[in-house]
């Protein structure tokens, strides 16, 4: 690395860090985040010994095995790293709907099928080496005080209300991605030892050599641009490749590399992503909102209501970052997802594959999807359609569990394409870690007669339904449902009543109407809704040209409770009632 700059080489092949397996693959639980080079080598080694003809491929059967006995992780931590990884890196729709199916119907059965179920050694192995990425990172989430948070790149962050971040989206991008290839950088020999053919290790070190399928693996790490500008170069075969194989020390006859000349290859060619520095100096606190880029962005919204359809963001990466006191709607089938250092905020998205929540405050997130982690999160509402249990990592407090209780046109169509299960939600059993201390995960569960079913304001007639249990694709649990239809009786009850009064005096009817009326509007007053209320009326959506665009209305204060113990919604029996009473909601 001497001589030359990070971000910078004369290279015209060039590698990056990708971001998939920093943002959503590093949990910063300490007993694997503190493995060490030789646990992991042993780790393929006993994989290989053990089932040489499976090898390259590791069973959770063994994996849980060996974590067990040398590392003393739980049955629960062993799935969920296996899980992690396999969702992230070997997504197969069909095969994790099938899982998720049996374990609905016939959960033993589910329990034994997973002693099968299999990866890849080489690229979970990067993936156990990655985990140490997390220990800084958790560590410097902890030590800082109550109201400050970490940002990714670990600087330290206010995130009161009304408080803007010194720095634009792009720069704290570019910055997060210049430590993440320092990183790989200052770790890439040790990370290819822990690639290298066993056989190869026992003799000189500088004689040491990585067999095809370790590089291959790496793709999981690093992606390869070429000289055209092909983003989507195997990176194994560019390592092999005529014109680089004196540099990487590739052996045709052996199929293999030199690992010291392919650790300079890569340390040559490791630079940050261009595109993030080019947006560097970018206006700062400016709206960012790009649906249509390879990673959809939605960052500096303050304010306002955003809704975007799947048109433009199907089956696409998703980050929101650095929002503060929007509705914020993706109405699509999503990949990753990442919400950063928001606040006072409600998200609601369609389903995704993976969501990663970190530094959040006062945030209510509607989510259906397959993998949840948050992380230094406090004070946020999570209602939850998850196959998996959640996971709540250090600094995560206070923070309300309950059941995903939205519905929307064509719902059901994005669950299945995403690969998700309608009928298994394991919302109310997560995974925590806790450690001694102030910082440890704490959560309540949400109760049936707290619970209201979530009216989003984009349908299909131009209006949003009264939701119902019936409306709903992702089933609620049975209480819940019993819940939303004893309400929907009361309000069904009252509104009779109320059309049964005939000789009431038109002076007094009048009156009523009016208390309802200003109730109503102080509730919404009070929960922010009628800013919400404003931004529908005049949004600029065109759902046929896929045109998105929110209106901002200045001089609004949204309310100031947590989403934890106020729900930013608005509750169906009011509308419901209002509308009797005569009140034009």
């Amino acid at each position: 690395m001497a001589g030359r700059q990070l971000g910078q080489t004369s290279a015209a092949l060039k590698l990056h860090v990708r971001s998939h397996i920093f943002d959503h693959g590093v949990l910063t639980l300490a007993p694997v985040a503190s493995l060490h080079l030789e646990h992991i080598q042993k780790l393929v080694l006993f994989a290989k010994a053990k089932a040489p003809r499976a090898f390259p491929r590791l069973s959770f059967q063994l994996w849980q095995k060996w974590a067990a006995d040398h590392i003393k992780l739980t049955p629960d931590l062993c799935w969920t790293y296996f899980e992690t990884f396999e969702t992230l890196f070997e997504f197969d729709r069909e095969r994790l709907a099938a899982r998720s199916r049996l374990a609905v119907f016939d959960p033993p059965a589910e329990h034994a099928a997973r002693l099968d179920v299999s990866v890849n050694i080489w690229g979970f192995a990067i993936f156990l080496y990655m985990q140490r990425f997390g220990t800084i990172s958790l560590r410097s989430a902890l030590e800082v005080a109550t109201d400050v948070w970490p940002a990714n790149n670990r600087s330290h962050h206010r995130i009161h209300a009304g408080e803007d971040d010194e720095r634009s989206y792009a720069e704290r991008q570019a910055s997060t991605d210049s430590e993440r290839v320092s990183f790989v950088l200052r770790s890439i020999s040790e990370l290819l030892q822990v690639l290298a053919d066993s056989e190869s290790l026992t003799g000189d070190a500088s004689d040491a050599r990585v067999s095809a399928q370790g590089v291959a693996a790496l793709a999981l790490l690093l992606r390869c641009v070429s000289e055209d500008g092909d983003s989507d170069a195997i990176l194994l075969d560019k390592a092999r490749q005529q014109s680089e194989i004196k540099a990487t020390g590739y052996s045709k006859i052996a199929g293999n590399f030199l690992l010291t000349r392919l650790a300079s290859w890569i340390r040559d060619r490791l630079v940050v992503d261009e595109a993030l520095q080019q947006n560097v100096d970018a206006p700062e606190h400016r709206p960012l909102l790009r649906p249509t880029s390879q990673t959809a962005v939605i960052s500096f919204v303050s304010k306002r209501t955003i809704y975007w359809s799947a048109e433009h963001l199907s089956h696409k990466d998703l980050v929101i970052q650095q929002c503060n006191a929007a509705f914020i709607y993706v109405l699509s089938p999503l990949r990753h997802v990442v919400v950063n250092e928001c606040r006072n905020c409600t998200i609601v998205l369609g389903p995704s594959r993976f969501v990663t929540v970190t530094n959040c405050k006062k945030v209510d997130l509607l989510v259906p999807c397959r993998l949840l982690t948050a992380s230094t999160t406090r004070d946020c509402a999570l209602r939850l359609h998850a196959e998996t249990r959640p996971i709540l990592l250090e600094g995560s407090q206070t923070l309300l569990l309950g059941p995903f209780g939205v519905s929307y046109d064509r719902l059901a169509d994005h669950m299945g394409s995403v690969g998700l299960c309608c009928e298994l939600n394991l919302w109310d059993n997560p995974l925590t870690v806790i450690s001694k201390g102030p910082h440890s995960s704490s959560y309540v569960l949400e109760q049936p007669e707290q619970f209201q079913p979530w009216l989003v304001p984009f349908g299909s007639n131009g209006h949003a339904p009264l939701a119902t249990p019936n409306d709903l694709a992702c089933p609620l649990p049975p209480a819940f449902t019993q819940a939303v239809e004893d309400r929907i009786a009361f309000v069904k009850y009252f509104r009779s009543k109320l059309q049964g009064i005939d000789d009431v005096d038109e002076d007094l009817r009048r009156a009523f109407t009016a208390n309802i009326e200003s109730r109503f509007t102080d509730w919404l007053n009070e929960s922010g809704h009628d800013r919400q209320l404003q931004d529908l009326l005049t949004m600029d959506h065109h759902p046929a040209s896929g045109e998105m665009a929110s209106q901002q209305r200045h001089g609004s204060r949204p309310g100031s409770a947590s989403p934890g113990t106020r729900r930013h919604r608005m509750p169906a029996q009011v509308a419901a009632v209002s509308a009797s009473a005569g009140v034009d909601v």
